[in-house]
Order: C-alpha cells, then sequence, then structure tokens
C-alpha cells in the first residue's frame, strides 16, 4: 500500500478517503500521476490511498476481479484492501462517513466489488472502464463480461448484490460510471448494466432524471444523472465519445484541469478526476 497525505495535513481534524485501484500493467506510482489526485487532494485535504497488486498475485498487474477467491467478503484481495482501509483509520484522521473508492479497467470491476460487499464502509465510489460485480457467476463468466456481456433485468443484475448484505439497512453507496463509447477492451454495454445494477440498488428509477450534454463545455461528453424520490442524485454515468479504453484527462493549471498523459491516460478536454471528486462531494463545486 501507498499513501498520499495532503500538504494541509495539520490540525487534527478528519479527512476524506478515496481509495484508487490502478488498472492492468499499471502501478500506484503510474495511476497517480495520470489520474491527478494528489494534486487534488492537496488542494482540497483529503488522503489517497493506492493498493498496488504484486505479480506474484497476477503476472499483468490486474485486480483479480474475476476470481472467486479474490472476490467473496473478507477473502483474497477485497479483504487486502480493507484491511489497509482499516490501517488508515488506525493511523490518520479518516472521516469514517466519507471514504469513497476509484478504479480503472480491472480496478474499476474491483471497485464494484468493494462497494457491493462493503457497503457499509463506503460513501461512494467510481468505475472507469469496469463493469457489474456478479456474485452468483463463476470466473469464466465475469471474465466474458469484459467482451461479450448478456442483456439482463435491473432485478436480476441488483438481487445478488442485495443478497450480499441481508443484515444491511443502510443506504447503498452512490456511484460514478465513466466509460468510453470506442473502448475495445471493455465493452461499452457493461456502463449500461452498470446503470440497471445500482439503479436497482439503490432504489432509483432505471430511466435518467437528468442529461447534461456537452458537460463541462465539452461536445463529447454527456452526464446522465438517477436520482431517488429524496432528489439525491445516486448514480451519474458519464459517456464519453471518441474515447478508448483510457482515463480522460486536460493537463493544465485550471482549477478544472489536471492529470498527466500515459498509456492509458488520453488529453480530451475533460479532467474526469475533478469531476469525479465533485460528484464525490469531497470537491466543491464550481462554474466551468
Amino acid at each position: 500500500m501507498f499513501v498520499h497525505v495532503p500538504n494541509s495535513n495539520k490540525g487534527t481534524s478528519s479527512k476524506p478517503l478515496v481509495v484508487v485501484l490502478h488498472g492492468c500493467s499499471q502501478s500506484a506510482e503510474s495511476i497517480a500521476a495520470q489520474t491527478g489526485w494528489n494534486k487534488l487532494s492537496d488542494q482540497y485535504g483529503f488522503y489517497v490511498l493506492y493498493p498496488q497488486q504484486s505479480l506474484v498475485n497476477n503476472p499483468s498487474l490486474c485486480f483479480n476481479w474475476f476470481n472467486n477467491g479474490d472476490v467473496k467478503k473478507d477473502k483474497g484481495e477485497s479483504s487486502s484492501i480493507i484491511q489497509m482501509i482499516d490501517y488508515m483509520k488506525r493511523n490518520y484522521p479518516v472521516d469514517n462517513n466519507k471514504v469513497f473508492c476509484y478504479g480503472v479497467s480491472a480496478g474499476g470491476a474491483m471497485s464494484v466489488v468493494l462497494l457491493a460487499n462493503y457497503p457499509e464502509i463506503f460513501k461512494g465510489g467510481a468505475t472507469l472502464a469496469g463493469g457489474p460485480f456478479m456474485p452468483d457467476f463463476n470466473d469464466a463468466q465475469r471474465l466474458q463480461l469484459m467482451f461479450n456481456p448478456k442483456d439482463e433485468s435491473a432485478e436480476k443484475l441488483g438481487n445478488p448484490i442485495k443478497k450480499l448484505n441481508p443484515n444491511f439497512l443502510g443506504d447503498y453507496p452512490n456511484i460514478v460510471i465513466l466509460q468510453g463509447k470506442n473502448d475495445l477492451v471493455v465493452n461499452p454495454k457493461n456502463a449500461d448494466l452498470l446503470v440497471k445494477q445500482w439503479t436497482n440498488i439503490n432504489h432509483t428509477n432505471t430511466a435518467f432524471t437528468d442529461t447534461l450534454t456537452e458537460f463541462a463545455n465539452n461536445r463529447s461528453v454527456t452526464k446522465f444523472q438517477f436520482k431517488n424520490d429524496s432528489s439525491q442524485t445516486k448514480v451519474t454515468y458519464y459517456e464519453i465519445k471518441f474515447l478508448g479504453h483510457a482515463i480522460p484527462i486536460d493537463p493544465g493549471n485550471a482549477f478544472n484541469q489536471g492529470g498527466e498523459k500515459g498509456t492509458y491516460a488520453l488529453d480530451k478536454d475533460f479532467f474526469s478526476t475533478y469531476y469525479i471528486g465533485v460528484d464525490f462531494g469531497i470537491i466543491p463545486k464550481k462554474e466551468d
């Protein structure tokens, strides 16, 4: 585990925590640079935790989001990440009500696993080029989701998650979904399944409540919001045209710019990390 402590880490007041999960062939260092989370951490005062996969666990450095032994509650890699969060809470003044996870590709799929298995820990999460968590699937069926996911009803997608936590009576975490329309690695249909799964879990309508086209003055970005009966946004979906399997960023020095170009990070004039932080509620909303 790697930790970034914000420059503004003065005093004893509790701070939010964001857990960032890298994609295949990435590292904690590379995803920190490409996403720009550390810059935002210093500006707005929250901790960032970077679990890093090992070659022993996966030769491609992918989190094993498909492996039954790593996604069962309190087992394998998902349990290891929770232990890291517990370490942070013991050693830093973490706000227990503001713990979030964020992941890209394999890390994005694992972030959904965490939200599903531990809804009592997370306030929200984000998945970029990820997919739904299907507890009842075997390893091969989960891998098949990447390439050719079958359409399922919201109930069939959501009910297995609810069964994981029969005694949980609280609200499930909010989720932010980001998907490139030109992704050739993860079938974009996964985003539709994620919307169905998490609108069902969060008791919102599967039809979007608000649509913001040309979001952040970007013609490629459409933001869909799904709200509950109390007008709270529980599911957010960023659909990005002309984007493949990559993190959209916007290098620069403006308040809504950042990130660093890399193998899986492309300059799309959209600093997605910043807007996800706004959706999490750990970055104040400003007008573009």
